[in-house]
């Protein structure tokens, strides 16, 4: 077994589940300070983020069940899905972090707010 700081090194083919998580939470940190700057979503995704785990949080957001979510409309209106959780969770860096229901209802979500828009996985 390798060390845990041999999983982490840069370069390496191999990048820990923590350290994955640790990078999708300051990617959706990023990509929140941008969207609230700009008001392209209300102020209580901050509570959210100081809430929930970056993992926890983007699964439970994109999950099925519920209508569309306004900042997710908010963010396909400005021509800014990128900012969203849906388009983060899908890029394949942060794929692993996902099970297959997961990534499909970020898939619908995002189709939904845009039909034309095309997550980095595709």
């Amino acid at each position: 077994m390798r060390p845990p700081d041999a999983a982490e090194a840069p370069g390496s083919a191999a990048v820990s589940p923590d350290a994955l998580a640790r990078e999708l939470g300051a990617r959706s940190r990023e990509a929140m300070d941008i969207s609230l700057q700009k008001k392209y979503v209300k102020a209580t995704i901050e509570g959210l983020l100081a809430t929930y785990p970056p993992v926890m949080l983007a699964k439970r957001l994109v999950k099925p069940g519920s209508d569309i979510k306004s900042g997710l409309k908010s963010l396909a209106k400005h021509g800014a899905l990128r900012l969203s959780f849906e388009s983060i969770l899908l890029e394949p860096r942060f794929a692993p972090l996902a099970n297959t229901n997961d990534l499909d209802c970020a898939r619908f979500n995002l189709s939904e707010a845009d039909p034309s828009y095309r997550p980095p996985s595709e």
